[in-house]
């Protein structure tokens, strides 16, 4: 796969990671920078709204915005069994120990906040602050179950996870990614829309091959996943973490983070008047919280 010019990559054995590199005031630094890890079914490009907002804020780090496996421009393994979360923070961690990155801050969005979560599980004595957006808490089992209990009653919104569990994505996405990922990456009524150049980037590397079946596997592990947390239900996350959530989202309300702090005693919720893209919807206003966040 052709690696574009504005990113970087690194090979992990069988694995090749690109990223974008947004070097800081002094150039680029694995002194504590910042970590974005995006989620489903977009790329390190959903970040660039975020990126730019908290350059005019003054921010003066070095940032790693990270396309994860099966994503933007980074591999596409068929082996289904390697998506496991666990072994994708594995992956996360191994490129910034290449990096020679010790200490960092770290945001997730969507799947990205839950590999966010495994790497604060692996190596948390690495994170100074971690940021999650709009997914749910993977040792917050009570929340799990007011999230879905909130959603009792309306249509089914999470029908796509069970069929992205199937081998039909990879057999009708191809040729259909525009119309596919258009019906996912909208916004709420009355609300700021994902930037156009993000959707078409998102439809861009959804073209790759390979993709609709790479992409599918984030949720096919999904049961060997919930299984590893079902032992991790005592686990808390001692670090600071913020809970950064648009709060019009139709498939993570915020019943799944109610009583976060038995899970997150240092945790902190923000609100955000938007859906489950909130970094793109609000990004300036993702980019204050999260700045006031790190430097508090």
């Amino acid at each position: 796969m052709k690696i574009p010019q504005h990113k970087k990559s690194i090979t992990l054995g069988s694995v090749t990671l690109a990223y974008r590199e947004i070097p800081g005031t002094d150039g680029f630094s694995g002194e504590h920078p910042l970590i974005l890890l995006h989620g489903w079914p977009e790329a390190s490009h959903c970040w660039n709204g975020v990126v730019n907002h908290l350059q005019k804020l003054g921010f003066s780090r070095t940032i790693l915005a990270i396309d994860l496996k099966g994503l933007g421009h980074s591999s596409r393994s068929l082996d289904w069994k390697t998506y496991k979360k666990q072994t994708m923070a594995g992956e996360v961690l191994s490129l910034l120990d290449q990096l020679g990155v010790d200490g960092f801050d770290l945001v997730g969005h969507d799947w990205g906040g839950v590999v966010a979560q495994e790497v604060a599980i692996q190596q948390s004595q690495r994170i100074r602050n971690l940021v999650i957006s709009n997914i749910s808490l993977i040792t917050h089992l009570e929340g799990l179950r007011k999230g879905k209990e909130a959603k009792r009653g309306i249509f089914d919104v999470d029908w796509y996870q069970s069929f992205q569990q199937t081998d039909l994505p990879s057999l009708l996405v191809p040729g259909n990614e525009e119309a596919f990922l258009r019906y996912f990456l909208r916004s709420p009524e009355n609300g700021p829309s994902i930037p156009e150049e993000s959707i078409e980037e998102s439809i861009e590397c959804y073209r790759i091959q390979g993709t609709p079946a790479s992409a599918s596997y984030w949720y096919r592990t999904l049961p060997y996943d919930t299984r590893r947390w079902l032992g991790l239900r005592k686990h808390q996350f001692e670090m600071p973490v913020l809970l950064l959530y648009g709060n019009r989202d139709p498939v993570i309300n915020l019943g799944y983070v109610e009583g976060f702090e038995s899970s997150f005693p240092n945790g902190r919720l923000v609100e955000l008047d938007a859906g489950h893209f909130c970094q793109e919807e609000r990004p300036a206003e993702f980019a204050a919280e999260l700045m006031k966040f790190l430097d508090s």
